[in-house]
């Protein structure tokens, strides 16, 4: 399989042509300047929205007169098929100006964190239309042959996106089963598998495939039926304090669950409180540390099991430093780099509320997201900058990684 083949759309959309302004009807309307014709698209789709609705309304007359009822029934269907047909149409060229605007950063360098971010707060999509948006094109990117299954109504957003959901459970379990040729095939099998089928019933069919992957490999089922549901009743103000620590953890786990944070913050607390969990000492008389979880085994995020904007690793704000180039003074770049003392990270923590403070120049829009966010120097160490509290902020780590492309270019990054 080639992963580098573009969507079909994408050649449409790097070509220029005036086809599609003409031809309201034509199956894949082409568009003749990227992103800046995105509002001649979005008018077009009004226009059509219009015919519908003229067609609707005829169909309507011809019934509230009963003549022609039968001629009115059949307009009805087939308008309803045209649109039908033109909404998958649609998806794939949402689905391929999405992969552009990707390429080019446009969503970072609009303020937006994520291309998530950027459909739901940007464009006013639901989280779900989001994300099964988003799923379908990471999907096409490793299949580009089913779009045709996509505009055909074989497949839908929601079965496409449990199906890349499905691929990556996969390769969790063993990397380079969705790989080479027998990736490939893999994808196709399972795409017929779901095609044609509702949401419900995909689902079902790749849980069981799942099954019988594990157990051909020799792995066990998960001990799901041990674990006990707690069904519980939380005010707003702790799910926001739930949510403020998952995004203090994302740099250790990104997409840590509340189960997880729950499990975690009671190992720490425990480990604080309960005295069986204190240091003991072995048959040697030296001194144990209680075990630790997956978190600390990775790095601790702050000390003494503290979530406080003070207590921020030097990791983290170190993670914001880029290293110069060779032409540089290294010498004198290395004098020049200490670390940030705690209460500049505490004033600039408070000054920028823990969120991204990225800022459109054009649009005045801020990111503001929490994830993995990280202290940035605005004039980088390596360019003359300092610590000092006005040349620091917080950036979450998407815009931190894409400023430093910018700024020293993808090649010294890699």
């Amino acid at each position: 399989m080639n992963k580098n083949k573009p969507f079909e759309f994408i050649t449409h959309f790097n070509s220029a042509s005036n086809e599609g302004s003409t031809r309201q009807q034509e199956d894949s309307p082409k568009v003749t300047e990227p992103l800046d014709s995105l509002k001649s698209s979005s008018e077009q789709s009004s226009s059509r929205c219009s015919d519908s609705h003229a067609t609707l309304q005829m169909a309507k007359t011809k019934d509230e007169s009963s003549q022609g009822l039968e001629s009115s029934d059949q307009d009805l269907l087939l308008a309803f098929k045209n649109y039908s047909a033109q909404e998958r149409s649609y998806h794939l060229h949402i689905i391929s100006l999405l992969r552009e605007i990707e390429r080019r950063n446009l969503h970072l360098k609009k303020g937006f964190s994520s291309l998530f971010d950027f459909l739901v707060r940007g464009f006013g999509y639901s989280e779900t239309g989001a994300f099964r948006r988003i799923q379908s094109l990471r999907l096409l990117k490793k299949a580009p042959e089913l779009q045709e299954k996509l505009r055909g109504g074989a497949l839908n957003l929601s079965t496409m996106s449990a199906l890349h959901l499905h691929l990556k459970k996969i390769q969790l379990l063993k990397k380079g089963l969705v790989e080479g040729e027998a990736g490939s095939q893999l994808i196709t099998d399972l795409a017929d598998r779901i095609q044609n089928k509702s949401s419900r019933q995909a689902n079902l069919i790749l849980e069981d495939h799942f099954i019988e992957l594990k157990r051909g490999l020799g792995i066990p089922d998960d001990p799901d039926d041990e674990k006990i549901q707690l069904n519980l009743k939380i005010s707003k103000e702790t799910l926001l304090n739930l949510d403020k620590l998952r995004a203090l953890f994302s740099h250790i786990k990104p997409n840590m669950t509340y189960e997880e944070l729950i499990d975690e913050l009671c190992r720490r607390h425990l480990k604080k409180m309960d005295p069986s969990l204190k240091s003991e000492r072995n048959s040697n008389g030296e001194r144990v540390a209680p075990p630790t979880s997956d978190v600390d085994a990775r790095g601790s995020m702050t000390k003494d099991g503290k979530l406080t904007p003070d207590s921020v690793s030097n990791q983290q704000a170190e993670s914001s430093v880029i290293l110069p180039s060779k032409s540089s003074n290294l010498k004198h770049w290395k004098k020049r780099r200490r670390p940030i003392s705690a209460e500049v990270k505490s004033k600039i923590w408070r000054r920028d509320e823990g969120c991204c403070a990225f800022v459109d120049p054009i649009s005045g829009r801020r990111c503001a997201s929490k994830f993995q966010v990280q202290i940035d120097h605005i004039q980088p160490l390596a360019l003359g900058g300092a610590n000092d509290e006005s040349n620091l902020r917080l950036l979450c780590s998407a815009h931190n990684q894409w400023r430093a492309s910018v700024t020293f270019g993808s090649r010294f990054l890699s």
